[in-house]
């Protein structure tokens, strides 16, 4: 075998040298490394340098506490109650501030004091009646900003859905289309009536049979009951008639059921056969309305 010189190594400077070596087994016995040890033998002296020692650690576990953002969220080891829970939003009802009159707008602040999240999440609970309870969770702070929003809403989605769902179907030999105002007029008396007009007669009802249920509870399911009817009115702009009696038909059996399991609870511990009056006479206006949105909204003309 050919020995490489130094001219040939690209790497070599001029100034290395190699240091001599000699074999493991050829180490005196005083110069190796202990057992157990990894080490290289210092060549100018006789003391071992320690390179790498296999140590056992004890394990011990460390606790790492929740910031203040996890503990409000929830997760980890401190999950919280679902967003969604049934528990009341706060423990106490809210009141007017003491001393405001009722012809004050300060008396009814306590009605509107409500953010987005919250509006949003009683919306949700609304349209998925049969998983989340809608009363007992507004029971400490039912408002009046989501029921009048949503009823607001819904009075021009009506006119503008049933106006556009009359120009599809339309079959005037001229082509001429007219926008019918009456629409509005009609959805406002009808809406704002339903909202407004029924929750006071079953308050006065409850009243007679001694049940301990708000008129601000009743108005608050009764308007957050009327939020599906507005997707419902932009799915009846299809001029098919079988899709619009289907979407009106499943709008008015998840609304309904939202009003009769909310309102089952207190007529059950009440007189059983008043309740289910009271039950029915509930579901046939809530029928009878979604009929009227249908019939007069969304006639084929």
């Amino acid at each position: 075998m050919m020995q490489s010189t130094d001219d040939e190594n690209p790497f070599y400077t001029g100034e290395e040298k190699l240091l001599p070596t000699s074999p493991t087994n050829s180490r005196p016995a005083s110069t190796r490394a202990p057992s157990g040890t990894y080490g290289s033998q210092n060549t100018y002296g006789s003391e071992t340098t320690p390179e790498l020692q296999f140590q056992s650690f004890a394990h011990t576990s460390v606790s790492i506490p929740e910031s203040p953002m996890q503990q409000q969220m929830g997760g980890g080891a401190g999950v919280g109650p679902s967003d969604f829970s049934n528990e009341p939003e706060s423990p106490q009802p809210k009141q007017p501030p003491s001393g405001a009159h009722f012809w004050s707008l300060a008396y009814y602040q306590h009605l509107f004091d409500v953010d987005t999240t919250q509006v949003i999440e009683r919306v949700v609970r609304s349209m998925l009646p049969f998983k989340f309870s809608f009363v007992q969770y507004t029971s400490t702070n039912p408002d009046f900003y989501g029921p009048f929003w949503i009823a607001t809403t819904l009075i021009f989605m009506l006119a503008i859905t049933g106006n556009l769902a009359n120009y599809f179907t339309s079959s005037l030999p001229s082509g001429e289309w007219y926008y019918n105002f009456n629409k509005v007029t009609w959805g406002a008396l009808t809406i704002y009536g339903y909202t407004i007009v029924i929750p006071f007669v079953m308050w006065i009802v409850f009243k007679w049979m001694k049940i301990p249920f708000r008129l601000l509870e009743l108005l608050c399911i009764y308007g957050y009951a009327l939020f599906v009817f507005i997707p419902a009115s932009i799915l009846c702009v299809i001029p098919l008639l079988v899709v619009q009696w289907i979407v009106t038909g499943v709008a008015a059996l998840l609304s309904g059921w939202f009003l009769v399991t909310n309102l089952i609870p207190p007529l059950r511990a009440h007189e059983a056969k008043v309740g289910l009056i009271a039950l029915f006479v509930v579901a046939g206006l809530h029928v009878g309305l979604a009929l009227a949105f249908k019939l007069y909204f969304f006639h084929s003309g």
